[in-house]
């Protein structure tokens, strides 16, 4: 059994040999009489010499060849169909290939149509299938159509069955080796996704094994990967060391995480910390990305543990310390004052507590229950502070939401507290409820870093 050859003709196939300029043919009339002296056709030469030179008898190896050609409607100035019989003719000319192994067929639609292309190919292969050798030739069309006759021949046919040719500008005829081609694609595109899902730690070790990348741009992704880690001292001397990059795009992106790195370092600890919640928050739609439940309650907590605690200290005048955090005796001083100065409110907040808990609440040890209590305790006295006010009322429905999906005891049950239960398919109902309303809860979450008075703002943000 010969060999099938299928090709498309694309607008620079045929030249004019005086200027190199393409030549497009529009009817019968001008095909009719040719001058083959006045053109050229460098990428159908390449091809069939390539093919004549391997060969021992090309013309009787040749069971038939398929040319496509487009003919749109309405027709279009670039339209090939009229192309594809002239390299009938030259085939007939030079290779002395029977008119009746050569067809011409037309491609009618939008040639950069992939579900067209896809579609009409597939029609072709169907009549052309389980062939022992199948030679294609992308050099000339559309990617469309280049990408559907080869997805096709080899979807109809044993891969190693399918040879793949196109003509290098400049370097004659390569053929392609599909294997390596997807491979080489697919191993782009698996990078691109890495990165695109933040994974730069593991981006970074698939670009040292598999691709062939700049180093500083791999120490970029290793920055990245500690940045978002909270890592912040490795990171900047990663960032330090990409700033030498020629890659502008890194290069930007380096000192703009610096800048970052550098608001760390504020004597300000109102401006650190709330850098630090932006991030945190950051860190905490990246987890919603990866679908990463687990770590994004934990890390919820944890943001809403720092927020409580500043508006406990902004409500009541707590001391906050370097990484504004509460000193755990100063606090316990503290909260017994405004426990005796608040005593029948505080007193109906404990009741309510002991028996919702089924336990006694110490207000004088800090943590996310003394917290809330204090911020009731606040919003129902007789304090005028409106704006603190607003922001302990959308706390308050922050915890609201936590009480309501029951996320304290998913946490407290999971791997990264006190429990072994993962947040999978087993619990995949918990999963997405919290999914439901987490864009509600971010949002909200985002809000309170916009509504603290002024000597709460970050110049860096």
């Amino acid at each position: 059994m010969g060999s099938v050859i299928v090709f498309c003709i694309g607008t620079s196939d045929i030249q004019s040999r005086n200027d190199n300029t393409p030549r497009i043919f529009k009817s019968d009339e001008e095909i009719r009489d040719l001058n083959f002296e006045e053109l050229k056709f460098p990428i159908i030469k390449s091809f069939f010499d390539k093919l004549k030179n391997d060969a021992k008898d090309l013309k009787s190896e040749i069971e038939k060849v398929i040319i496509i050609g487009t003919k749109q409607i309405p027709q279009s100035e670039t339209d090939t169909l009229f192309n594809a019989h002239v390299i009938k003719k030259v085939l007939q000319k030079e290779y002395d290939i029977a008119e009746s192994k050569i067809i011409v067929r037309a491609f009618e639609d939008n040639p950069a149509d992939y579900d067209e292309t896809y579609k009409f190919f597939s029609r072709i292969f169907e009549e052309i299938k389980h062939k022992d050798r199948v030679i294609i030739n992308i050099t000339g069309g559309t990617p469309a159509l280049n990408f559907s006759l080869a997805f096709n021949a080899i979807a109809h046919n044993e891969p190693g069955n399918v040879e793949i040719y196109y003509v290098s500008k400049g370097h004659g005829i390569k053929k392609l080796f599909l294997e390596k081609f997807i491979l080489n694609e697919f191993t782009k595109h698996t990078f691109e996704v890495l990165k695109h899902r933040n994974l730069y730690a593991l981006a970074a070790e698939f670009a040292d094994t598999y691709l062939d990348l700049p180093k500083k741009e791999v120490e970029y992704l290793k920055a990245m990967d500690a940045f978002i880690k909270f890592d912040f001292e490795t990171a900047e001397k990663l960032f330090t060391e990409v700033k030498k990059s020629t890659n502008e795009k890194i290069v930007r992106s380096a000192e703009e995480k610096l800048k970052i790195l550098e608001c760390l370092k504020s004597n300000d600890v109102k401006e650190k910390t709330l850098m630090k919640l932006n991030l945190l928050l950051e860190s905490m739609r990246l987890k919603r990305k990866n679908f990463e439940y687990t770590e994004l309650v934990a890390l919820l907590f944890r943001f809403y543990e720092q927020l409580l605690m500043i508006c406990v200290i902004i409500a009541f005048g707590f001391e906050a310390d370097k990484e504004y955090g509460i000193d755990e005796e100063k606090f316990g001083i503290k909260a017994k004052e405004i426990q005796e100065k608040y005593q029948d409110e505080y007193k109906k907040l404990e009741e309510s507590y002991n028996k919702k808990h089924k336990r006694k609440l110490d207000i004088t040890k800090p943590s996310i229950d003394t917290y809330s209590i204090l911020i009731e305790l606040y919003l129902r006295t007789e304090n005028e502070n409106k704006e603190i006010k607003e922001v302990l009322n959308t706390v308050k429905n922050a915890s609201r939401i936590i009480d309501t999906y029951k996320l304290r005891e998913l946490r407290n049950k999971s791997i990264y507290a006190h429990g072994f239960i993962g947040m999978g398919k087993n619990n995949i109902e918990v999963v997405e409820k919290l999914l439901e309303n987490f864009k509600s809860i971010l949002q909200k979450l985002e809000n309170y870093l916009k509504v603290f008075p002024p000597s709460f703002s970050c110049g860096c943000l």
